[in-house]
């Protein structure tokens, strides 16, 4: 996997460094800079196609002053190292050093740095893997509390859900499409058993 330094690369840097002789020869990059120009960022992204990770520098103090902090990321910090990366979609970003109390040098966390590493390479397999081998989980927001209820801000969610389902199948999931009443039904049976003691025993029976 070629490693290649950004510094305050310009629009489409990371493309010209990332190929050689026009073909792409990274699988995926972990990005250890604030990132700027997050519009432009997020073009370029999306042109190569590969994983990208964000790892984030602790600067309030050392690995120890890290572990003991609640918070993990001091919130001055969240607009220009987490959330700028987040817009140009490097979400999930990872804690992966810390500065050295005398000389302020960033120093590696071990096992933070271990996980960044871990999750490019289950990314890498991922973006790999055949859709139909793919494992999706779907979240629906169960709000206001009841059992009968789904929602989502300004969302038709079983009428979108639907779509989404038929998308996913045309594109090599095993996906299996449902009408949007069958959807609601299946869906409110999942909320049962948080709200009526007995349900779940017979839905896990269920196969469908």
């Amino acid at each position: 996997m070629p490693c290649a330094g950004l510094v305050r690369a310009g629009h489409g840097a990371a493309g010209r460094l990332l190929k050689v002789d026009g073909k792409l020869v990274a699988d995926a990059v972990i990005n250890t800079q604030i990132v700027l120009d997050p519009e432009g960022r997020k073009k370029e992204l999306e042109a190569l196609g590969i994983p990208w990770v964000q790892a984030l520098s602790y600067r309030k103090g050392d690995a120890a002053d890290w572990r003991a902090d609640p918070q993990g990321l001091p919130l001055i910090d969240v607009p220009f190292f987490l959330a700028q990366g987040e817009y140009a979609g490097i979400a999930d970003a990872v804690v992966a050093g810390a500065q050295k109390k005398g000389d302020d040098a960033v120093t590696v966390i071990p096992e933070q740095s271990a996980a960044v590493v871990t999750k490019v390479i289950n990314q890498v397999r991922l973006q790999r893997l055949p859709n139909a081998d793919k494992k999706l989980a779907g979240v629906v927001w169960n709000y206001p509390p009841g059992e009968k209820n789904l929602s989502a801000s300004y969302l038709h969610l079983p009428l979108s859900l639907a779509a989404t389902l038929k998308s996913l199948k045309a594109a090599g999931y095993d996906a299996r499409p449902e009408e949007e009443a069958v959807l609601i039904n299946n869906l409110q049976r999942l909320l049962a058993p948080f709200y009526r003691d007995g349900q779940l025993p017979s839905l896990l029976r269920d196969p469908g």
